[in-house]
């Protein structure tokens, strides 16, 4: 086989490396191994061969996921009845803990919650643009303003002034104490990613968008005002769906009408710096 070949061959390898770069961080600042990973990379390739090749209703053939997945019948065998049979899906729970860190981390980053220095702002408990009350609907999804400040002050990330707004309290949240919670929202907006991607490269018609852009910056100034700037735009249209789905809301059809089927649609934004 030529060299160049070769290289090609190991491309997707390279690639897949490289993707699991960041998982695998997050797994070291969680205190888990190597090990750890190979288990449930092992489950989680059970349940795609399950969802792929066993039709819905039908026995599960152990033989064949072997062949799909390249595992032994007897991992196989053990992995299904680890989990009673049936490869079920982990769905993290949405703790209080969970929405408190989506929370902090909105007000970290949507430059509607924060100063002209970019840090995050006091903000009133109410009101309809840059309130506490604002930051928890779109953050913290069902939960409400009280509950919310509650669960932030036991976790001492936030405080109430004198003059009655909320203040971010960056330097005493320990992230190392909820490490379980990041890794949880760490694998859901992976798994949102992941699936979209599979959506874009498959045979779904018509795909979802997906699109992106990156470029090499001379300067530090550049990077920081790229960040500025595309974070207030990105902001503005994560507001735009909130305003989107206040105006379908509006016009819900009654009870009766309601389809049973249900589907769950989302919007993400992220933006990239990395310093070489």
């Amino acid at each position: 086989m030529s060299q160049k070949n070769q290289k090609r061959v190991d491309h997707p390898a390279q690639a897949l490396q490289a993707s699991l770069v960041p998982v695998c961080k997050m797994l070291v600042k969680r205190g888990l191994g190597a090990g750890e990973l190979i288990e449930t990379v092992k489950a989680a390739y059970i349940q795609a061969a399950v969802a792929e090749v066993v039709p819905a209703g039908s026995r599960i053939n152990v033989s064949r996921l072997s062949v799909v997945s390249g595992l032994t019948r007897k991992e196989i065998a053990a992995l299904l009845q680890s989990r009673g049979k049936s490869p079920a899906e982990i769905s993290p729970k949405k703790s209080p803990q969970q929405r408190a860190l989506r929370i902090l981390h909105g007000w970290s980053v949507d430059p509607i919650f924060q100063k002209a220095n970019g840090k995050p702002a006091e903000l009133p408990m109410q009101g309809e643009r840059q309130s506490f009350a604002l930051l928890v609907r779109r953050y913290g999804s069902d939960v409400t303003p009280v509950s919310a400040l509650r669960e932030l002050e036991r976790m001492k990330a936030v405080v109430v002034t004198s003059q009655g707004k909320v203040r971010f309290r960056r330097r005493t949240v320990d992230p190392s104490a909820h490490a379980d919670q990041q890794m949880a929202e760490f694998g859901r907006w992976l798994k949102d990613f992941a699936n979209t991607l599979q959506e874009v490269f498959g045979p779904k018609d018509p795909p979802p968008f997906f699109g992106f852009k990156d470029s090499v910056l001379t300067s530090p100034h550049q990077a920081a005002l790229f960040q500025r700037t595309f974070a207030k735009r990105a902001a503005t249209l994560l507001e735009g769906m909130d305003q989107w789905l206040a105006h379908q809301n509006k016009h819900k059809p009654s009870k009766s009408a309601e389809p049973k089927s249900k589907t769950r649609v989302g919007l993400g934004v992220y933006l990239v710096q990395e310093d070489g």
